[in-house]
């Protein structure tokens, strides 16, 4: 999956003097991000905040015909098709930041119209913190930015995921790149992710656990 470079089109702020001594600064970015998705499986996220609940007709509003997208339940899959428009469940199923789901385009379909567009809110400090839940599931940054998931997404490798995996799927191979947390660090390489990419994880603490970037726009 190849990702355009994010381009925020709008900060909308708010500045005013706070005494004499500094100012106070608060900021709704708005932004978009271009997803080049490959043809097959591939798994996608959203890490742009539409504010209206995020639902997959909203946040992906047009597909290839025929392309199929996959959510996991924690034991089973809900798919979700289109075919010149989205069947109903689209309308009641969210691709919200932090989540993910397979996208499925055919073998067939034109590259231009796998260009995905997606459009939102930066989600910024609290709003950028998710918890990862227990078992297994798609998760993905809840912010638009690439790079090593601890190094430069600050994805925990607490004592309470020790024995942890996450799984990032290879659309060329067909296969899982597997990465395991041990002693309170990756064993081994530490995975990436492009903006607009997720992953599956198994959290094996019993618990959820928080993923907290705490993310401003400078």
């Amino acid at each position: 999956m190849r990702t355009k470079s994010l381009l925020f089109i709008a900060a909308l702020s708010a500045i005013g003097l706070s005494g004499v001594v500094g100012q106070t600064f608060s900021a709704n970015v708005v932004g978009y991000i271009t997803v080049d998705a490959p043809k097959g499986l591939s798994i996608i996220a959203n890490p742009l905040d539409n504010k209206t609940g995020n639902f997959l007709k909203d946040v992906l509003p047009k597909l290839p015909d025929g392309s199929t997208v996959h959510f996991f339940t924690g034991s089973n899959y809900k798919s979700i098709g289109y075919f010149g428009g989205y069947d109903p469940d689209a309308a009641t199923t969210a691709l919200a930041p932090g989540g993910g789901a397979f996208l499925d385009i055919p073998l067939d379909a034109l590259d231009a119209d796998r260009k995905l567009v997606l459009v939102g809110e930066v989600p910024q400090k609290t709003a950028s913190n998710i918890s990862i839940p227990n078992g297994l599931s798609f998760i993905s940054s809840a912010t638009p930015r690439a790079g090593k998931v601890t190094t430069d997404l600050k994805f925990p490798t607490t004592a309470a995921l020790d024995g942890a995996f996450f799984y990032k799927y290879n659309n060329t191979t067909k296969n899982y790149e597997t990465f395991g947390i041990f002693g309170g660090a990756w064993d081994g390489a530490e995975p990436t992710l492009a903006v607009g990419e997720g992953a599956f994880f198994l959290n094996t603490s019993g618990a959820a656990q928080p993923w907290n970037q705490d993310f401003a726009v400078q």
